[in-house]
């Protein structure tokens, strides 16, 4: 019999990512490969006639001396009855030190199920052993290895169960593990692919003992099936071997095709002949395609065309093609991961690229009975020089929120409608199954060997007690986002969402609360499934780049989202920002700032500043898109646009019209762009100042600043500041306030007033042939301050002194006089005269 005391599990695998069941903090135990296990006490199999041991495993390094490193070993060491390990050493020679097993032992003797997948150190395998009483098999990332007869109940005097190993001859595990489960059933191939991508409730019909391992510290394995006495104990462990776990999620691997002669087969079926169907996948090209190499087609390769994927020759864009209705053409642009997916209902065909879509055509289709090939099509064939990885088949339309949604995360293989499922994780070896997840049986056959290799298409946050951004056990990849990344952040029931560093990367998904700690710089999209607070940071759009508010919305009191790019000739919500703009002229250099910072009491929680190269002749239409979220309290049907050329100074659009239902304001023949924002009809008063001029001026006296309000509302006064143009030294921070409304009366404000006001202050303090810079500032009730624009003026003379050193006056002629009279005086220098005159009584 075999002499064995614990149940171990080992599996190598980067898994692919979230899946669709929100997870709690994720951990994983680490094991030294010496002496560390947990003890589950008052445990044993004694009696069981099915069962299934599954586990996922990160194994260090291999024993090669002991043959044996047990990752689960049920029942004590002289009297095992079940066990799964990696290697076989029966006491004679070693084999295959490196391969897991799975081994049980019943009143008829002792059998094994020796897996083909030889491990490889320092990644993740889900290994997973059934015994139905017939039959014993076990699975490597649920794929079936081996089968292997017998019968008979196990049968143990044992009182425990043993993870990690037993310490007798050295065999002892040296990894991590992670989502230790027996069951007292014998799960079915497609049972294990369904679940071994989740964290289970502990309530699932037929589990035993549960060990999820998401513990942070201590020496106590909770048993989540909820059975409290066979909570598992660490043992020669010091409770600070918790460490994140990235097992179930990823992603992991992808097939790489060479572009001269390997595919997948995957063969014809009447399942997945669908008038309405789905297709999603990602995939990279390695270079600019040569011809028209095929990602995904189903007919086309034999002449009789069904729909297909095709990258378009000569160039980095692609196609989806439905015969009946037609063909959309996209770009790619990179050679980089991207995200495809092509719906069809029969009579309307669409594609997305990373969530966003791409285009619709309409026409009729009616499908054939065809075969699917992954990595080619046409004749003669074309090769795909590239990737691909999670390739799902669906028997309906996925509407776009559910592409987005699914897109960076596992499925359970159980979904309705998803006839076919192909996560690519499965295995490193040479194997040629493409396994479909679903339990549908359309596995593929590899042709002429795609190379399995560790896939990079997204990046997800994994749900650890850290909200480091750059911390690289924080995420799936194990990697802190890099600019290629197309990066994920899902919903959680436990641990920690991120706080985001300075960061850039090509698309983001948001379906999480998370904390913008910096700015962020998008190349492609932004796609929100939850609000984003933009938290006083900036998130930067690429050229191509686009927000998508699917069920998620920007906001917050400070911050902006921006992008920049050349429009010329446009009809289009440029970037996704919220402001379409139409035009038939070149704008030239564009840039469009989106933020939510109301202006005034009665502005809306929204403004966009938009600044073209060429600005004027545009006869442009602008229609701009608000929330009802965003109101600030305005009656929605008085809406109006108001216009600014600084952001402080704003004059209403009397001409825009609101559309309550679609949530726009429309404003046509515009001359040129600025900032807008909206409020009701009327509302100049609830804006902030509204300043109709600030002049400076060179005079005798001094720099003469004059400044006009049409209205002011709640302003408690001016603040002017000052500093030289053009030295190295007057940045910013270098303004000197020369006058403010807290010691000259002449800078108080009007507070609330819909009249016009003028201002003005002479500042004397300045030297000739220097050039100045002013620039103005308002001060509201709530302490606001809200700057101009600045001027600038040169002073050409020293300002005349009020002071007089010496001075003559002639007598008056003629005096009396009637009706005139001159008075003749002398000054030293020019100087400003005030003339008193008395007469003879003296007044």
């Amino acid at each position: 019999m075999i002499k064995c005391k614990s149940v171990l599990f080992v599996l190598l695998i980067q898994i692919l990512i979230v899946n669709s069941v929100a997870h709690a903090q994720n951990n994983a135990l680490a094991f030294d490969g010496t002496n560390d296990k947990i003890l589950v006490p008052s445990s044993n199999l004694n009696g069981y006639t099915v069962i299934t041991i599954e586990a996922w495993v990160h194994p260090h390094s291999f024993n090669p001396l002991a043959g044996d490193d047990y990752i689960s070993n049920v029942a004590g060491h002289q009297d095992a009855s079940a066990l799964l390990k990696i290697g076989d050493n029966d006491g004679s020679h070693i084999v295959d030190d490196d391969r897991p097993q799975f081994v049980i032992v019943t009143g008829n003797g002792v059998d094994k199920a020796n897996a083909t997948t030889q491990m490889i150190a320092n990644n993740w395998y889900h290994i997973a052993g059934t015994y139905d009483g017939s039959n014993l098999k076990i699975y490597v990332n649920g794929n079936l290895e081996d089968t292997e007869p017998h019968t008979g109940t196990i049968t143990t005097s044992e009182t425990e169960i043993i993870f990690g190993g037993a310490s007798a001859n050295n065999r002892m595990f040296n990894g991590i593990m992670d989502e230790v489960r027996i069951w007292n059933t014998a799960r079915t191939q497609t049972e294990i692919r369904q679940n071994m991508y989740k964290e289970l409730t502990g309530s699932e019909t037929g589990l035993v003992l549960y060990y999820n391992l998401n513990e942070t510290s201590g020496t106590t394995a909770d048993n989540a099936e909820g059975t409290a006495s066979h909570d598992g104990t660490l043992t020669n462990m010091n409770g600070d071997e918790w460490l994140t776990s990235n097992a179930i999620f990823g992603p992991k691997n992808y097939l790489d095709f060479d572009g001269s002669s390997n595919y997948v087969d995957i063969p014809a079926n009447t399942a997945l002949d669908n008038t309405t169907f789905s297709i999603e996948f990602w995939m990279k090209m390695d270079d600019t395609p040569a011809a028209w190499d095929g990602f995904i087609d189903k007919g086309r390769y034999n002449g009789t065309q069904d729909w297909y994927f095709l990258a378009i020759n000569g160039t980095l864009g692609a196609m989806f093609g439905v015969p009946g209705i037609g063909e959309i053409w996209f770009g790619i642009n990179d050679n980089n991961w991207h995200h495809i997916a092509g719906t069809c209902d029969g009579s309307e065909a669409k594609v997305y690229l990373d969530g966003k879509l791409q285009g619709t055509i309409t026409g009729t289709y009616s499908p054939s009975s065809n075969g699917i090939r992954i990595g080619y099509t046409l004749t003669p064939w074309y090769y795909l020089n590239g990737g691909i990885d999670d390739i799902r088949i669906w028997s309906d339309v996925r509407t776009a929120t559910e592409i987005r949604e699914n897109m960076c995360k596992n499925l359970t293989g159980t979904e309705s409608n998803l006839e076919a499922y192909y996560t690519f994780d499965y295995d490193y070896s040479p194997g040629t199954t493409l396994a479909d997840f679903t339990g549908n049986g359309h596995d593929g056959t590899l042709v002429n060997s795609p190379t399995w290799s560790s896939s990079t298409a997204y990046n997800t946050w994994l749900n650890t007690d850290d909200n480091s951004w750059t911390e690289t056990t924080n995420w799936g990849l194990h990697t802190a986002p890099v600019s290629t990344d197309n990066v994920a952040i899902y919903d959680y029931t436990g641990g920690t969402p991120p706080t985001s560093s300075t960061a850039d990367v090509q698309n983001l998904l948001v379906n999480d609360t998370f904390t913008l700690g910096g700015a962020v710089s998008i190349s492609n999209n932004l796609i929100l499934l939850n609000d984003l607070d933009l938290n006083g940071q900036t998130i930067t759009l690429g050229s191509t780049g686009t927000l998508i508010e699917d069920s998620g919305y920007i906001f917050g009191a400070t911050g902006q989202i921006q992008t920049s790019r050349t429009l010329n000739n446009i009809d289009e919500d440029v970037a996704g920002l919220g402001a379409k703009i139409t035009t038939t002229a070149d704008m030239g250099g564009t840039t469009i700032i989106r933020s939510h910072q109301p202006f005034g009491t009665s502005g809306i929680e929204r403004y966009y500043q938009i600044t073209p190269t060429t600005n004027t002749g545009l006869n442009a239409t602008l229609v701009f898109n608000y929330r009802d979220a965003e109101l600030n309290g305005n009656t929605e049907s008085l809406l109006k646009l108001y216009k600014s050329s600084d952001g402080n100074t704003w004059v209403e659009q009397s001409s825009s019209t609101v559309n309550i239902t679609d949530n726009t304001l429309t404003l046509t023949g515009l001359d040129g762009f600025s900032y807008w924002t909206a409020s009701e009809t009327g509302n100049e008063s609830s804006l902030p100042v509204e300043l109709t001029s600030f002049l400076v001026e060179n005079t005798l006296e001094g720099v003469l600043c004059t400044w006009n309000t049409e209205s002011e509302f709640e302003n408690l006064g001016f603040i002017l500041e000052r500093r030289i143009k053009g030295d190295p030294s007057t940045q910013a921070s270098s303004w000197t306030e020369i006058a403010s409304y807290k010691t000259a009366e002449a800078l108080m404000g009007k507070g609330t007033t819909s009249l016009p006001t003028n201002y003005k202050y002479i500042d004397k303090l300045v030297e000739p042939n220097i050039t100045y810079e002013y620039r103005l500032a308002d001060v509201a009730y709530d302490g606001v301050i809200t700057y101009h624009a600045t001027r600038t003026v040169t002073v050409e003379q020293k300002p005349l002194s009020s002071t007089i050193e010496s001075f003559t006056v002639l007598p008056a002629y003629p005096n009396p006089f009637n009706p005139t009279t001159t008075i003749t005086y002398g000054l030293d220098n020019n100087s400003k005269v005030e003339i008193q005159i008395y007469d003879i009584s003296g007044k």
